[in-house]
């Protein structure tokens, strides 16, 4: 058993949980190196510009746009979930 496994057990952590965790920093990890394995590839054969960014830079990207327009429209659904500054 992993020493991580070993802490989260300890901390009180169902094995559901632990599968969520990780699912969601393992696979994603996983998932996201495959992704730009494609992108590079697809770079080589002249399908996307050479400029491309790495996947995890247009996933911030997208998220910041998300986020700005959440921000200026304040009938938004996701508006209210935003904290009061």
């Amino acid at each position: 058993m992993s020493a991580t496994r070993l802490v989260l057990r300890a901390k009180g952590m169902p094995d559901e949980v632990l599968q969520v965790v990780f699912w969601s920093v393992i696979v994603s990890h996983t998932d996201r190196k495959r992704v730009d394995a494609f992108l590079q590839r697809s770079k080589r054969c002249g399908f996307c510009p050479p400029d491309l960014s790495w996947f995890d830079e247009l996933l911030e990207d997208a998220d910041s746009t998300l986020f700005h327009k959440v921000a200026a429209d304040s009938r938004h659904v996701l508006h209210q979930l935003l904290p009061l500054l």
